[in-house]
């Protein structure tokens, strides 16, 4: 009788130790894969804020050459001179519009890639 529970008290700490090295293997992959993802999370962020950068001077770029050649072409009347008063206020309309698209965009792609990321998980 003696021997039979000795006998499961070592199996008992046998299982115990095998439970053990499970959670400890469970726990390291579990690091692993956080390590994975947040280097995944760092490399998305970057590309997601260099296409908004991209978006963005695309969207503005002909509104500027616009402005530019305006004021290449100067003529330094008054007529001129409401003419830039009104690309300028034109240019500053554009440039709040495509900020609030951009900053649209930029939140749904962060949202879809936390998405991702978490079913990973």
């Amino acid at each position: 009788m003696r021997q039979m529970a000795d006998n499961k008290e070592k199996d008992d700490y046998k299982l115990q130790d095998g439970l053990i090295d499970i959670q400890e293997r469970e726990t390291h992959e579990l690091k692993n894969i956080d390590k994975q993802i947040n280097r995944e999370r760092k490399i998305a962020l970057n590309q997601i804020d260099t296409d908004v950068a991209i978006l963005r001077r695309t969207k503005l770029a002909g509104m500027e050459k616009q402005i530019d050649e305006a004021k290449r072409r100067q003529t330094g009347g008054k007529d001129h001179e409401f003419y830039m008063a009104d690309l300028l206020t034109q240019y500053g309309e554009l440039v709040k519009k495509v900020d609030l698209d951009i900053a649209d965009q930029k939140e749904q792609k962060l949202a879809k890639m936390e998405e991702n990321l978490n079913k990973r998980r």
